[in-house]
């Protein structure tokens, strides 16, 4: 190992000498910095933790890293998402063995050949050597795979000739993780719910193999190990829906949309052939009711939950009007003989279709507005009406299918996606495609990768791509 002499100065260490005072460094008092026999083989990664995290790891709360090769790495705590963020540094850190002891876990035969071959090439050994982890073909963070091995302790440090104590560098770091506050992302687990054998959709079909038997829903255990997210984000989601827990088998089962469609009409006509008004339609009863027809009951109860909002003090629920339109514009927009198509309508034919759907209490409820997120309303050239219930006034105006969901949540992708589509945006064309992330707000994501050309003050602004 080759040294270089290093001398303890308080300017250097700052007010809080604690580099000095766990070595037992005077100030001004030098000592050799010496690259340990086993400098080269360790492979170190510093990850960077605010106060708040890094003192409930210290207590002992559990921090998860997920992410299958392909996709980005997060860190899980008990509540919160983090995105994991590697930062390069162009300065050299060296991190120090522990002044109470060096750990040794080299073999002793590794050790001899360590210094035949330093005697050999008298050269300090090179981060060129090293494995260079910010490198790696997979792009994201990359926990080096090492063989763990007895560790041999020294008691401590030996003096050298000159009497000076030997600091001893066993690794080098060329870069640090650090946290990124992110949105929960359950995108496998979702899709792995909404497709058979865990999609419930009424009747489950049986397998034409007798021997088979086909496990149906997924295990709390199975949708966190899926999740990149926290164990109470994932559930809070599970919860929210489509989705819910099937008593039977204590599994997640999802929700088939065409099935939670029919749900929704029969609740409809349940509720008035019960005398229920729909403005206080009684959980348990008709979580009764309608389990007499076949469906389950946490599945009438999640529907009550989505399409009706909970009375005040009361076990019962009041219908949405808006939301219940808004699934059934979904379910005519996704339907496959317009989905295959990529189908437009005329604003008024589709507004004719759509009511007619729609169960009748709620059919003065449907509005354009209704269709944001959903799909695209482009008014006719030189067509100047506010959309209003009024199907005459809309003229040659024109709903294409395009669901905020379908777009990546990553803002740069998204806006990539959103202008490949389509170049030229109003701002209320635009609003309902734009979401907020944990990392951006939605105005510093207009002003990042948007371009606003508006002619006059009169003029309607237009944004394009940045």
């Amino acid at each position: 190992a080759v040294a270089t002499t290093v001398r303890a100065t308080s300017r250097a260490m700052g007010a809080d000498d604690w580099f000095g005072r766990e070595r037992g460094l005077g100030e001004g008092e030098a000592a050799n910095l010496v690259y340990a026999a086993d400098f080269d083989a360790n492979e170190i990664e510093l990850l960077e933790l605010p106060d708040d995290l890094l003192q409930r790891a210290r207590e002992g709360e559990e921090l998860i890293f997920k992410g299958a090769p392909d996709e980005e790495a997060v860190l899980c705590t008990s509540d919160a998402t983090y995105l994991l963020k590697r930062v390069e540094t162009s300065n050299t850190l060296l991190l120090m063995r522990g002044a109470s002891g060096v750990i040794n876990d080299r073999r002793e035969d590794e050790d001899e050949a360590d210094e035949q071959n330093a005697t050999r090439t008298n050269a300090t050994p090179s981060s060129a050597k090293r494995r260079r982890v910010s490198d790696a073909s997979a792009g994201g963070p990359v926990t080096p795979v090492t063989e763990p091995r007895p560790a041999r302790t020294v008691a401590a440090f030996a003096a050298n000739e000159d009497g000076q104590p030997d600091l001893i560098a066993h690794a080098q770091a060329e870069s640090h993780l650090e946290l990124q506050l992110t949105e929960p992302r359950l995108e496998r687990a979702w899709r792995a719910l909404s497709a058979p054998p865990h999609a419930f959709a009424g009747t489950d079909a049986s397998s034409d193999d007798v021997d088979v038997e086909i496990e149906r829903g997924l295990t709390e255990e199975a949708i966190l190990d899926m999740a990149r997210a926290s164990k109470k984000e994932t559930l809070d989601a599970l919860e929210a829906g489509p989705a819910f827990l099937d008593p039977a088998t204590n599994r997640w089962r999802g929700v088939d949309e065409g099935y939670l469609d029919h749900l929704l009409d029969v609740l409809c006509v349940v509720a008035e052939a019960k005398g229920w008004p729909l403005s206080a339609v009684p959980l348990g009863d008709a979580c009764d009711a309608l389990e007499l027809d076949g469906f389950p009951r946490p599945l009438t109860a999640y529907a009550l939950k989505r399409f009706f909002e909970r009375v005040d003090g009361v076990s019962s629920f009041a219908a949405r009007a808006a939301s219940i339109c808004a699934f059934k514009a979904e379910r005519l927009l996704d339907a496959p003989a317009n989905a295959a198509n990529g189908a437009k309508w005329r604003l008024d034919a589709f507004l004719d279709e759509w009511r007619a759907i729609v169960p009748e209490p709620f059919r003065d409820a449907c509005d354009a507005s209704l269709l944001a997120g959903l799909a695209l309303v482009e008014k006719a050239a030189g067509e100047t009406t506010a959309l209003k219930n009024d199907a005459q006034a809309f003229g040659a105006s024109v709903v294409r299918p395009l669901k905020a969901s379908s777009f990546p949540k990553e803002p740069k992708e998204r806006f990539k996606a959103l202008f490949a589509f389509k170049p030229r945006w109003t701002l209320p064309e635009l609003a309902p495609y734009v979401v907020k992330t944990a990392e951006m707000t939605v105005e510093a994501q207009l002003l990042k990768f948007t371009r606003v050309t508006q002619p006059d003050a009169k003029a309607t602004a237009v944004y394009s791509k940045r």
